[in-house]
């Protein structure tokens, strides 16, 4: 490979970086506290809020985000762009879909977020978006 890459791969690693970083940030402010998304999500566990069905599965495999992450861009380097995006859109639906439905259900109750869901919502749109585009560049540039 070139030292010139793409600049959806690029932009997909940047976007992947800054969507796991999310994860980080601080989603939930309560008192003096923030919580991250991991000790949110350890918390709904704790509570027993969902205790079973989808819900469940979904607190229960949060961890994996950074996982799946960095699966699809090390992918996306090595130009298995197919299975990079597949693992982009699921990303995009779990991480991205678990993050707006706490912005949007959020300003309906008053309980005040961080910048840690807006972060990961708009960075999942990133990375899927860089992608989807990917297979475009890298077929531009093997044509040129």
């Amino acid at each position: 490979m070139s030292r010139s890459h793409p600049v959806s791969l690029v932009a997909l690693s940047g976007a992947g970086a800054t969507l796991v970083l999310g994860t980080f940030l601080p989603w939930l402010r309560s008192g003096t506290m923030t919580r991250s998304s991991y000790d949110l999500l350890g918390l709904i566990g704790r509570l027993d809020v969902a205790p079973n069905g989808a819900a469940a599965a979904l607190i229960r495999w949060w961890p994996l985000v950074p996982l799946l992450v960095t699966g699809a861009v090390i992918l996306a380097w090595w130009g298995r762009l197919r299975w990079a995006l597949a693992i982009a859109v699921l990303v995009t639906l779990y991480a991205g879909g678990v993050a707006a439905v706490l912005v949007v259900g959020a300003a309906k109750t008053g309980i005040t977020i961080g910048v840690g869901p807006w972060v990961c919502s708009i960075a999942s749109l990133v990375f899927m978006a860089a992608a989807i585009s990917a297979p475009f560049t890298a077929s531009t540039r093997r044509a040129g």
